[in-house]
């Protein structure tokens, strides 16, 4: 995942605020996509081609792995950086999600 590594370290320069500083206001996490949104109304959102998982399923079989699931607004979106390497697979939507 050294891909999302380096596209971190890259936002790290050139955002005005550090991410220590940004709060979440909300995360949607559906079944092929997931949208972020930040305290100051800015907005993302990505999503997963079905077809480009051969294996894919109509529920998630990660749930149980996704870090403060359910308790996500407020949380920093440095913390929430930190998860990144705990996601099993490289087409998950939060380890592609653009912050």
């Amino acid at each position: 995942m050294a891909i999302l590594s380096d596209a971190v370290d890259i936002l790290k320069t050139r955002i005005p605020v550090p991410f220590s500083e940004i709060p979440l206001d909300s995360v949607v996490v559906g079944v092929f996509f997931t949208s972020v949104k930040l305290i100051s109304g800015y907005e993302g959102i990505c999503f997963t081609p079905v077809a480009l998982i051969p294996d894919a399923v109509c529920c998630s079989t990660a749930t149980s792995t996704m870090p403060n699931c359910g308790k996500i607004q407020g949380v920093m979106v440095e913390d929430m950086l930190t998860h990144l390497s705990i996601l099993r697979h490289p087409w998950s939507g939060l380890s592609s999600s653009v912050w």
